[in-house]
């Protein structure tokens, strides 16, 4: 019991996933385009919303989705929850 037959002898270390830098440049562009094109009162609003829900009991999901329709991007929800619950540090 509690013994794997499959048990891999050696360890395996797979390729790290190097990104072109003309992808990068090219995300860095659309996000910059997406900024210009929201409608910045709508994306605070929301994001204000969010931090507001987030200090309560109520079900996170509805407002980060209404985010989400605001075009706030991951980073700016990432970073109104870590600024209410904070960050796991080890």
């Amino acid at each position: 019991m509690g013994v794997n037959k499959f048990a891999i002898e050696q360890e395996t270390h797979p390729p790290l996933l190097r990104v072109d830098e003309k992808v990068v440049s090219r995300q860095i562009e659309k996000l910059h385009r997406l900024k210009e094109k929201r409608d910045q009162q709508r994306v605070i609003s929301a994001l204000q919303q969010l931090e507001k829900t987030a200090h309560s009991q109520d079900n996170l999901m509805p407002v980060i989705l209404s985010c989400v329709e605001q075009y706030a991007t991951v980073g700016e929800i990432s970073n109104v929850l870590r600024k209410v619950f904070g960050e796991y540090h080890e």
